[in-house]
């Protein structure tokens, strides 16, 4: 996910009344903790040879690892 689709989606939920207090921290946040689990994510793609998740930075085409 790029930041302007983060901002996209900050601005989706402040519209209906959630609140974002600070969406440059969040991005922050979002990225660190993106990052800790990206490589299982995409592990976890490859092995069920599904698409990768919109969220996580690399979107190229996932390889089945079995099979």
């Amino acid at each position: 996910m790029e930041r302007a689709e983060f901002d996209e989606a900050v601005a989706t939920l402040a519209n209906p009344g959630f609140d974002a207090k600070d969406a440059g921290a969040a991005w922050t946040a979002f990225a660190e903790r993106r990052a800790a689990y990206a490589t299982q994510l995409h592990a976890l793609a490859a092995h069920f040879e599904t698409r990768p998740a919109r969220w996580l930075d690399d979107r190229s085409p996932v390889h089945a690892l079995h099979g």
